[in-house]
């Protein structure tokens, strides 16, 4: 990181703008963001072949987007890998576990899309047996920050989880900064997962909508094939 991107401390609006000039024909928008990147040395104007202004990605902006690009994948194989890692764990425990599943719900006047990292429930024929729970699954402090704003997320996810838990890696958060009733683990280098906090459970019913939700999608809730086949409880 260059000084004078320090000084400017370009963030994420500032990606997502130059990975736009890079996607588009480059149209200027001529604000706050663009003198940023202007200065930066991560585009530059130009004229287009009709005449017009344009905005060009430089060799050094390019180099910003494949660095972010980096960065963004290294999180998300470190997110994807607790995820699958929780769900093992949950399959283990003798629970159907989902790491792709979305449902549509309304906690207040709009409807809205909710994507639990992993949804799981008991292995029961008994609706009011289920326990459906909401693992939420942080790699990144920066992530557990952001989430933790997010009121209408939770208040989705009380749509269709008795409980909710933080699985969170190691040393991103203390314990305390989860608010109750959320539930808190924590995934060790050496691949434990250590309940510290239990989540307060609280009395719902999948509606026959969420179950076709779930039924319609692709989710990865059979054991492994090599395991022994489990007793429905």
């Amino acid at each position: 990181m260059t000084m004078l991107e320090r000084s400017i401390s370009l963030s994420r609006a500032h990606a997502r703008r130059l990975r736009d000039y890079y996607r588009s024909a480059g149209w200027p928008y001529g604000d706050n963001v663009e003198i940023d990147l202007l200065a930066a040395g991560f585009i530059t104007r130009a004229t287009s072949v009709n005449g017009c202004d344009a905005i060009v990605v430089t060799d050094l902006g390019l180099a910003h987007i494949a660095a972010s690009l980096e960065r963004n994948r290294r999180s998300r194989d470190a997110h994807e890998g607790l995820v699958a890692q929780t769900a093992a764990y949950l399959r283990q425990h003798g629970r159907l576990a989902y790491t792709a599943s979305k449902f549509r719900v309304k906690p207040a006047e709009r409807w809205q899309i909710v994507k639990p990292d992993v949804f799981s429930i008991r292995r029961t024929f008994e609706a009011h047996r289920c326990e459906p729970t909401v693992h939420e699954i942080k790699a990144h402090r920066s992530d557990l920050l952001g989430d933790l704003k997010r009121e209408d997320k939770r208040n989705g996810y009380a749509q269709i989880a008795s409980r909710v838990t933080y699985v969170l890696a190691q040393g991103i958060a203390e314990p305390e900064e989860i608010p109750e009733p959320f539930g808190v683990w924590v995934a060790h280098a050496d691949g434990r997962l250590v309940e510290l906090r239990p989540a307060e459970p609280r009395e719902i019913t999948l509606t026959p909508m969420h179950w076709l939700q779930l039924l319609m999608q692709r989710g990865d809730g059979a054991p492994d094939v090599d395991s022994a086949q489990l007793p429905l409880r």
